[in-house]
């Protein structure tokens, strides 16, 4: 009898002796001694090489950092051009970027580990967890004085319009620049849900779900998620998402002791001949100076490269990185996968969108040589990611240059060459 207790026992501890991390992938990130391990071309992989030099050598960028992986191997990490042109600085691949709109997908991962949790429901009114949401109103009309007109909302905004951005929750806009709302970095004394209840004084630019507008809807989602979860923004994602993936070099606001790491912004001069030094004060300081209490979760972390591939490991392998399981298969799939714009939305943008994810269509395969069904987001001072599971592949580019008018080309130059070295 004690046999037939303990043989179930050892058959479990056998099992599990056998069975692969959480989900069978990659849970750290090793570098491929040679690209063909992971079915690339080293040959035609220098292209890359050589597009972001010319880019340097010809003016058209400062600095840059790429970092691709596959299979969860890096097959490719370089740092190009300088951290401080002025001072001769060399960039290095361990440098911090200013990483903008790419904090959303960050905070949407979060949030929708509260869903998971049972906390809300995507087509919950907004106003049931923040009230002064709760009656809007939406820009009627404009006057030739430079007044407005206004009329009450026809539906409320709901958790599903944020992550649409179908909210009619705008960026800084004609109607809404002398508000006194910092949309995209603040050293401001304000915390973000007195940010977030000024903003719902705001009049929206159209009626919840009548289109896709990009805005402010992430920001508020911090918001969301701090009344939620009873934590600081920060806070919480250094708990669900920052240490259990080992992201330890990204933050809404450096430590002391990493300061020194933060690469200079520039920005390309009026005269559209050259970068300098961007004289943007805050979007140059944010991150080291000033009260440093405002966590904008549309655009506030910054971040390197190395980080930010933990988090393109974890939504490649569906949830899971680093032996923790942060959100699950079923979420993921339908925040990358299914087109969200609710039945009455009409996107103006030629793409589908998943829950905070753009998602690759037939069109964006067909001249960047990317499969249909990557997905990513890119940020406004330079920099993107995307992820292919078709090819188990990512590409994260750090670059901090605001404004870069050739910033929409080099992205898609860059996917080009990536996905020509591709020998599978």
């Amino acid at each position: 009898m004690k046999i037939i207790k303990i043989l179930p026992v050892l058959l479990l501890v056998l099992a599990m002796s056998v069975i692969p991390s959480i989900s069978g992938t990659p849970q750290k990130l090793n570098v491929a001694e040679d690209p063909a391990e992971v079915g690339i071309s080293g040959e035609r992989l220098a292209r890359v090489d050589r597009l972001m030099e010319n880019y340097i050598a010809d003016g058209k960028m400062v600095n840059g950092v790429v970092m691709l992986g596959k299979d969860g191997k890096i097959f490719f990490n370089k740092a190009y051009g300088w951290k401080n042109r002025e001072s001769g600085e060399v960039l290095n691949n361990d440098d911090i970027f200013r990483i903008a709109s790419m904090t959303k997908s960050i905070v949407l991962v979060g949030l929708m580990t509260l869903f998971e949790e049972g906390k809300f429901l995507l087509d919950d009114p907004l106003w049931h967890y923040i009230p002064e949401f709760r009656n809007m109103n939406v820009i009627d009309k404009f006057n030739s004085d430079g007044t407005y007109s206004v009329r009450a909302a026809k539906r409320p905004i709901t958790i599903r319009h944020l992550l649409c951005h179908s909210s009619g929750i705008p960026y800084e806009t004609a109607y809404n620049r002398d508000s006194g709302i910092s949309f995209t970095s603040t050293m401001d004394d304000i915390t973000i849900g007195e940010l977030i209840k000024k903003l719902a004084t705001m009049p929206l630019a159209h009626d919840p779900g009548e289109k896709y507008t990009y805005g402010m809807s992430v920001d508020v989602i911090g918001y969301l998620i701090e009344v939620l979860s009873g934590q600081s923004l920060d806070l919480f994602l250094e708990e669900r998402i920052f240490k259990p993936l080992g992201m330890e070099d990204t933050y809404f606001y450096l430590p002391e002791e990493k300061k020194h790491r933060l690469v200079t912004l520039y920005s390309y001069n009026r005269e559209g001949n050259n970068f300098i030094v961007s004289d943007n004060y805050v979007q140059q300081n944010f991150a080291i100076e000033g009260p440093q209490k405002c966590f904008l979760g549309g655009a506030g972390l910054c971040s390197t490269a190395g980080d930010y591939a933990k988090f393109c490991q974890m939504l490649l392998n569906k949830g899971t990185f680093n032996d923790n399981s942060i959100i699950s298969p079923r979420v993921i799939e339908m925040m990358s996968t299914i087109n969200q714009l609710a039945e009455n939305d009409r996107p103006s943008h030629n793409f589908q969108f998943g829950l905070g994810f753009k998602i690759h269509s037939v069109s964006d395969a067909a001249h960047t040589l990317t499969s249909k069904g990557g997905y990513g987001w890119s940020g406004m001072y330079g920099t993107y990611y995307r992820v292919y599971p078709e090819e188990n592949m990512f590409i994260v580019f750090m670059s901090n240059e605001f404004p870069w008018p050739d910033r929409d080309r080099s992205d898609e130059l860059l996917q080009v060459t990536v996905f020509q070295s591709l020998t599978e």
